[in-house]
Parts: structure tokens; C-alpha cells; sequence
């Protein structure tokens, strides 16, 4: 699984949510998560993205030296 947060403004973010396989030496992508961030999402949607973003980096950043 790949995850990636991205931040454009403080209150404006998006999220890129894919799946892959890893079979012997190929690895393909298996299923677009839902989700994904739709380009013409409204601003609340953003603005949560950008709060669930935000949160995720507290969180990690907590974890890897607190």
C-alpha cells in the first residue's frame, strides 16, 4: 500500500491511495482505494484532508522520536 499526503496550503490537501502486488519480480497495481482525493473536491473535503495530514505527521513524527 502506498499512502501520500499532500499538503498545497495550510488548509488545502489531497490524498493518493494505491495498492500493489509484489508477485516474484513484477509488482502491479491492484486496486485504486476510494480514497483517493477527487480533483474537484469541495473545500470542506480539502480543509479535512489537510486536518487528517496534519495529524498523520504529529502522530509519526511523535512516534519515530518521542
Amino acid at each position: 500500500m502506498n499512502i501520500c499526503y499532500s499538503m498545497a496550503k495550510p488548509d488545502y490537501a489531497f490524498s493518493i491511495v494505491d495498492v500493489f502486488e509484489i508477485k516474484r519480480d513484477t509488482i502491479s497495481l491492484t486496486f485504486q482505494d476510494d480514497r483517493t482525493t477527487r480533483l474537484k473536491s469541495p473545500d470542506d473535503i480539502l480543509r479535512r484532508e489537510a486536518d487528517y495530514a496534519q495529524s498523520w505527521y504529529a502522530n509519526i513524527t511523535a512516534d519515530m522520536f518521542g
